[in-house]
């Protein structure tokens, strides 16, 4: 069965359990489309990164009902849950992993986040902002970096579904290249992956599997 097929399979099944996920879970199980933007200062260093995730229909759609039944003010109740959600994925290092030069880089506490919601249609979706500084800076002149952001614990479809939703801001003398490769799980581990229930947890890194890697490489213009 070819990927694209196997993530049509994944999202199918996703927005079924989003039906039951609820505020107290850890993390979301859903469809989350991702954007990750990188920015690069004068001195060629890796300074900031910049995700957004906009979570699926239905899980915004629920998360939406019990923030208004909780909280009776739309904007308290988000910022209660991103605070939640923030505290949560900080033992997973935020779901995100950054390599430079193939060596993993931690990641501190964001340094702004945000959950709102917007108009997409006639749908309102929630959407998450959350912003890393890169402290201390880091070099890239010629090292490459690695981007993948996946649920460790669990596999979910966390997807940058366009291009575009991957960019470098950066200084105008340097020249930067993105990629995004897809993911190739073995039928083995797909077969694993439908099998499980929403309950179980650590999984023996499976989220990994289903993971899009996106990497960069920047070069001085000469």
């Amino acid at each position: 069965m070819k990927f694209r097929a196997r993530v049509f399979i994944f999202l199918i099944l996703s927005v079924l359990l989003s039906c039951y996920a609820s505020l107290t879970n850890a993390h979301p199980h859903n469809w989350i489309n991702l954007k990750s933007d990188f920015t690069i200062d004068s001195q060629f260093r890796l300074t900031q990164i910049k995700q957004t995730w906009k979570f699926d229909m239905y899980y915004s759609m629920i998360t939406l009902a019990d923030v208004l039944n909780e909280y009776k003010d739309e904007e308290k109740g988000l910022n209660a849950v991103a605070r939640k959600m923030i505290s949560n994925l900080a033992d997973y290092n935020y779901f995100s992993l950054l390599k430079i030069k193939g060596q993993p880089v931690p990641l501190s506490a964001p340094t702004e986040y945000r959950l709102y919601s917007r108009n997409e249609g006639n749908t309102q979706l929630l959407e998450m902002e959350i912003l890393f500084d890169i402290t201390p800076e880091i070099p890239i002149d010629n090292k490459g970096i690695e981007w993948q952001v996946y649920d460790p614990t669990y596999y979910i479809a966390m997807m940058h579904t366009e291009n575009t939703n991957v960019s470098v801001t950066a200084n105008h003398a340097l020249d930067c290249s993105s990629t995004v490769e897809q993911p190739d799980p073995t039928e083995d581990i797909i077969n694993y992956a439908m099998g499980l229930d929403q309950s179980q947890r650590e999984t023996n890194g499976l989220g990994k599997h289903f993971a899009e890697k996106i990497r960069i490489n920047c070069h001085p213009k000469y």
